[in-house]
C-alpha cells in the first residue's frame, strides 16, 4: 500500500513500464511449431522424472516408518541409565550382588533371588533371638524369687521421681529437702525472668504500633499520589486516541484516490492488452496449453522435492536399529522389544515393567 500521492505515483509509474515491458516481450516471442515440439517432449521427460522421483519417495517413506524415534530412543537410554552415544550399560555404581557385565533385567532377577536369601536369614535371627530373649526373662525371674528382692525388708517408695527405691530412709529424707531446695531457686529465677520477658514485650509492641501507624500514613500519601498520576495519563490516553482517528481518516482519503487512479490506469491497459490478444489468438491456446501442462510439472517437481526434503528431515530424527538393538540388549529385552519373565520372582512380578520391579526391591529392602 503506498504511503503518500508522491510514493502511489511512482508505484503507478512502475507498474506502467511493467505493462509496456509485458507486452513487447508477447510481441517478440511467438511460438513456432518447432518451439511447440520441443516444449512437449520436455514435458513428457518432466513427467518420467515425476515417475521416478515419486517411486523414490514411496522406498523413502517406506523406510522412515521402519525407523524408531531417535527422540524417543534417547528419552530410552536416560530412563534406563545407558550410554548417549552408543545406548551400551556402563559399570553398575555397585556390584555387591551384580557384576558389570550383566543386562539390567539379569541384575533385577539377582537382586531379587538374593534378597529372598537375605530375608530368609533375617527371619531365622529374628526368631533365635526371641528364644534367647525368653529364657533370659526366665533366667532373671528366677534370681529374683531366689534373692528376695520383691518381699525384702525394704518397702519400695510410692514416688521415686527424686530418690530411687535402694536409699534409706536418711538418705532419701536428704535428698528430698537438696532437691526442693533447687526447685525453689529455680522457679524465683524464673519468675524475675518472666517479668523481666513481659516488660520487654510490651515495649516492642508499643514500637511495632507506632511504627505501623507511620507506614500507614506513608502508604496512603503514596496511594494519593499514584491516583493523580492515572489520572494525568488517562487525559493524555484521550488525546492520543483523538490523532490517531484523524490521521487513520487521512490516510484512508488517500487510499482512496490512489485505487481511483490504478483502477482508470488498469482500464487503459486491459484495452491495450486486449488488442495485443487479437494479434496472437493463433498461438494462444497452444501456449496456454503448454503453460499449463509446464505449471502442473513444475508444481509436481515442487511437491515431490517438498515431500524428499521432509523425508530427509523425518529420516534425521529416526533412531538406527543398531542403536535400538543395542538398547535391548543393555536392558535385558527380547529381539522385538517385549520384556521376557523375570529370572525370580519373589518380589515381583513378571508383568511389571523394569522401573517397577526396581522400586518394588528398594521397598523390600528398606
Amino acid at each position: 500500500n503506498a504511503t503518500s500521492l508522491f510514493d502511489a505515483d511512482l508505484l503507478l509509474a512502475a507498474q506502467i513500464s511493467t505493462n509496456t515491458t509485458n507486452i513487447t516481450t508477447l510481441q517478440n516471442t511467438m511460438l513456432t511449431n518447432n518451439d511447440l515440439t520441443a516444449i512437449n517432449q520436455n514435458i513428457t521427460n518432466n513427467a518420467t522424472n515425476i515417475t521416478t522421483l515419486q517411486n523414490e519417495l514411496d522406498t523413502a517413506e517406506t523406510n522412515i516408518a521402519a525407523k524408531s524415534n531417535q527422540t524417543e530412543v534417547d528419552q530410552i537410554k536416560t530412563s534406563v541409565g545407558l550410554e548417549n552415544n552408543d545406548a551400551s550399560l556402563s559399570d553398575y555404581a555397585n556390584t555387591n550382588y551384580i557384576a558389570n557385565n550383566e543386562t539390567i533385567k539379569r541384575a533385577i532377577e539377582k537382586l531379587d533371588a538374593q534378597l529372598a536369601l537375605t530375608q530368609g536369614e533375617v527371619d531365622a535371627e529374628e526368631t533365635a533371638r526371641q528364644n534367647l530373649n525368653t529364657s533370659l526373662q526366665s533366667q532373671i525371674d528366677a534370681l529374683e524369687t531366689s534373692s528376695g528382692l520383691i518381699d525384702g525388708n525394704l518397702s519400695n517408695y510410692s514416688s521415686t521421681e527424686f530418690i530411687t527405691n535402694d536409699q534409706s530412709h536418711h538418705v532419701a529424707i536428704g535428698q528430698l529437702d537438696s532437691s526442693l531446695n533447687t526447685i525453689s531457686n529455680n522457679l524465683s529465677t524464673e519468675a524475675t525472668t518472666r517479668q523481666t520477658a513481659d516488660e520487654q514485650l510490651q515495649a516492642n509492641i508499643d514500637a511495632e504500633e507506632l511504627a505501623r501507624q507511620n507506614a500507614n500514613s506513608q502508604l496512603q500519601d503514596q496511594i494519593d499520589e499514584i491516583t493523580s498520576d492515572i489520572g494525568d495519563l488517562e487525559l493524555a490516553d484521550t488525546q492520543l486516541q483523538t490523532n490517531i482517528t484523524a490521521e487513520a481518516q487521512t490516510r484512508q482519503t488517500a487510499d482512496t484516490q490512489l485505487q481511483t487512479n490504478i483502477d482508470a490506469e488498469a482500464q487503459i491497459r486491459l484495452n491495450a492488452d486486449n488488442q495485443l490478444q487479437s494479434q496472437i489468438t493463433q498461438n494462444n491456446e497452444n501456449i496456454t496449453e503448454i503453460s499449463g501442462n509446464l505449471s502442473n510439472a513444475e508444481t509436481d517437481i515442487t511437491d515431490l522435492r517438498n515431500d524428499l526434503t521432509a523425508a530427509e528431515t523425518s529420516i534425521s530424527t529416526k533412531a538406527s536399529l543398531v542403536e535400538v538393538n543395542q538398547i535391548e540388549s543393555s536392558v535385558g529385552l527380547e529381539d522385538n522389544g517385549t520384556l521376557g519373565d523375570y529370572a525370580n520372582t519373589n518380589y515381583i512380578a513378571n508383568n511389571e515393567t523394569i522401573k517397577r520391579a526396581i522400586e518394588k526391591l528398594d521397598a523390600q529392602l528398606a
